[in-house]
């Protein structure tokens, strides 16, 4: 039978058009599976921007040493602290100083005071007491140096005597303290003994 080319197209363009809108199968591919990428240590992936972690666990295990430098100079610390040994503390012992001193008509009734050159005489006690003669209407005792100046002013009621006490009375850096007596009325040539008490400090 002869078969006429005309024939044979129509009846595939059938067969093409009858297909149209019937589904599809296409066969699962067996060879699918899932892929996990990771980057190790040595090859970190790179982040841009804030990262935000906010489920940590409260404490962190942590090894080796950590350096902590950005915190504030101080440290507000709750609860109890316990400090262990004693803290040793240098104190210089004062140098005491003493002097005694007379007063006459021979040396005209003044003196001075020496102590080590470098040093501060503070004067924490003085006293003045007359003996050989009555002595009245005396006038003060004068204690200087080149800037500073101390009258102690004596006690008339009480036979022109005087005793004196504080902390830091007088003081001088310049090694001589001049003295000189009170002016006053005797019948005869009384001497005054006139005493000095304090510490030496170093000059700074």
């Amino acid at each position: 039978m002869q078969i006429n080319a005309v024939s044979v197209g129509i009846a595939l363009t059938g067969i093409v058009i009858g297909t149209i809108g019937l589904p599809v199968a296409f066969a699962a591919n067996p060879n699918t599976q899932l892929v996990l990428v990771t980057n190790g240590a040595t090859s970190p992936v790179p982040v841009s921007g804030s990262v935000a972690v906010n489920n940590l666990p409260a404490t962190q295990p942590v090894s080796g040493t950590v350096n902590v430098g950005n915190l504030p100079a101080t440290q507000t610390i709750d609860g109890t602290v316990s400090i262990t040994g004693v803290p040793t503390v240098a104190v210089q012992a004062l140098q005491l100083f003493h002097v005694s001193l007379q007063l006459t008509l021979a040396s005209g009734y003044a003196g001075t005071i020496n102590f080590p050159a470098g040093q501060r005489l503070i004067v924490q006690s003085m006293s003045v007491s007359p003996a050989n003669a009555a002595v009245n209407n005396c006038g003060p005792v004068l204690f200087y140096d080149t800037s500073n100046l101390f009258n102690l002013a004596l006690d008339n009621a009480n036979l022109c005597s005087k005793v004196m006490s504080g902390e830091a009375l007088f003081w001088s850096d310049e090694s001589v303290i001049h003295v000189v007596g009170p002016g006053f009325s005797s019948p005869g040539s009384p001497l005054f003994t006139v005493t000095v008490s304090g510490y030496l400090q170093p000059v700074q």
